[in-house]
């Protein structure tokens, strides 16, 4: 069965038209939270040794695919993150962040996953 264009404009998602909802990848949407056009402009700035601070993806039911898309391409570029408590994230890679941000996260994450030998941290 096939849709004619009266039926798609009628079909919506929530109060929107299909054809109006914009679906925007979490590193994109993180990208222009930061100023810049995309993912990838980005990248290219983090690998000229800058640290991209923008806005996290927000964590809520509907939101935990954004989420793990996200880390999942951070994983995947071979990227640092550190997040702050109100919603942003610095991603770059680790060698550009300040040492002091990486020393206070270092400490930050020792408090809340002790370590009980060299293997990392207990259960």
């Amino acid at each position: 069965m096939s849709m004619n264009n009266r039926d798609r404009n009628a079909y919506s998602l929530g109060s929107l038209p299909v054809s109006k909802v914009k679906i925007v990848h979490p590193c994109n949407a993180f990208a222009q939270s930061a100023g810049y056009e995309s993912w990838v402009s980005a990248v290219a700035s983090m690998k000229q040794g800058n640290v991209v601070l923008g806005q996290a993806p927000r964590a809520g039911a509907r939101s935990m695919l954004d989420i793990q898309l996200f880390h999942e391409q951070i994983s995947k570029e071979g990227l640092f993150t550190i997040t702050d408590d109100l919603g942003f994230v610095s991603v770059g890679f680790r060698e550009n962040f300040p040492a002091d941000m990486v020393s206070r996260w270092e400490q930050e994450c020792a408090k809340h996953f002790p370590r009980d030998d060299d293997n990392g941290p207990s259960p």
